[in-house]
């Protein structure tokens, strides 16, 4: 499918905001089903269980976003363009068509991808936009993490590849299946010059990838504008990063992330990658997938086994068992356990108040009078 057809396909719905700032931070909690071979493991677990709930699920992505660096890198690149004086080498007929191919191809873009793209103000006068992209793994995929028990520096070692590893070092395996995996975020500024002779100036964003990874995706980008060169690109670009970026990176369905190394060769400027160690980024990739399972309940069609009426889960309370309930059974059966004297502690009030978290919602199944009443039966029955 072209961008045309794609385009055609969807609705516009174009996100248009200020320039990002400085990335925030991502809470952890446990998901998936690990499979740990020492107690290194253990640590991660717990790390993921003590952050705690399932909240900010409205903004999952934006902490493995790293605007803020995003921005530095391109912001460079256009103050390297004004510097270099660009404009004095274009004609400005040529400027003009590049410059309505550009708005015509960022239109298409809102409408292919919607919410999913974030147009910022203009660095130098020069488009600036992000879009996120999510890997769709349905199925689920290993993810293979390798834990040393020390940084390994690709500097100090003279790896110049970024795979080394000095000896001596313990190394712990650590495997884990996703549903979800965090996005990647492509950042684009284009030149007075894209699409007729220059490629777009861009970053790659994967906070829980290696560098050598997101390298070679960055990599592949440059093939592609090379073979496609004087035509838009970006849709092509995340067309193959969505859908043909794993053959590149996994193998049997799965990925590996090595060794805690940081890498300081330019080659990765484009590539923003991970940074923390596995043992703090593990912990929250279970986070994330365990929000968006979360979102995906929520979004979902259910049966309340109570009265089988079927609604969205966020008509639902979902209890630390996983069972679930409508809202209006629950609500029912708290009111009952209250006036026949009995605790509703664990029957219920735990979820709704996680679930007012979640929603931002003020509901609660007990009203004042009731609530009051609960909280003394617990007094007295402690």
């Amino acid at each position: 499918m072209d961008m045309e057809a794609a385009a055609s396909a969807r609705v516009p719905a174009p996100h248009r905001m200020r320039n990002p700032t400085v990335e925030s931070s991502s809470d952890a909690s446990s998901s998936s089903s690990p499979s740990p071979s020492t107690s290194r493991v253990a640590d991660l677990r717990a790390g993921a269980c003590e952050a705690g709930g399932e909240g900010g699920i409205l903004d999952l992505d934006s902490p493995w976003a790293a605007p803020a660096e995003a921005e530095r890198i391109l912001g460079e690149a256009a103050a390297a363009l004004q510097i270099s004086g660009e404009k004095e080498h274009k004609d400005e007929d040529e400027i003009r068509d590049n410059q309505q191919r550009q708005e015509d191809e960022l239109m298409a873009l809102e409408a292919i991808y919607g919410h999913d793209l974030a147009v910022f103000e203009n660095i130098g006068g020069l488009h600036y936009f992000q879009i996120c992209i999510r890997y769709d793994v349905a199925d689920g995929v290993e993810v293979h993490a390798k834990l040393s028990s020390a940084n390994v520096c690709a500097k100090d070692e003279g790896c110049s590849d970024g795979t080394g590893q000095s000896d001596g070092l313990d190394v712990f395996s650590y495997k884990c299946n996703f549903e979800y995996l965090p996005p990647l975020i492509l950042t684009c500024l284009l030149p007075l010059s894209y699409p007729r002779k220059d490629p777009p100036y861009f970053t790659i964003t994967v906070k829980w990838m290696d560098a050598p990874q997101v390298s070679q995706l960055c990599d592949m980008l440059d093939t592609i504008w090379a073979e496609l060169k004087g035509q838009e690109v970006v849709y092509q670009w995340v067309e193959w990063l969505r859908d043909s970026s794993r053959s590149h990176l996994w193998f049997d369905g799965k990925i590996t992330l090595g060794t805690d190394i940081i890498i300081t060769h330019d080659r990765y400027n484009h590539a923003i990658s991970r940074t923390n160690s596995l043992e703090s980024v593990i912990p929250l990739m279970m986070s994330y997938c365990s929000k968006k399972h979360y979102q995906a309940f929520l979004e979902d069609l259910h049966m309340c086994m109570i009265c089988l009426n079927q609604s969205k889960g966020s008509n639902f309370v979902r209890l630390s068992c996983q069972h679930f309930f409508c809202l209006k059974c629950m609500e029912t059966l708290c009111r009952m356990h209250v006036k026949e004297g009995f605790t509703v502690q664990g029957v219920g009030l735990d979820a709704w108040k996680m679930r007012a978290m979640m929603q931002n919602a003020q509901s609660a199944p007990l009203s004042s009078d009731l609530y009051v009443r609960n909280r003394a039966i617990q007094r007295s029955s402690a």
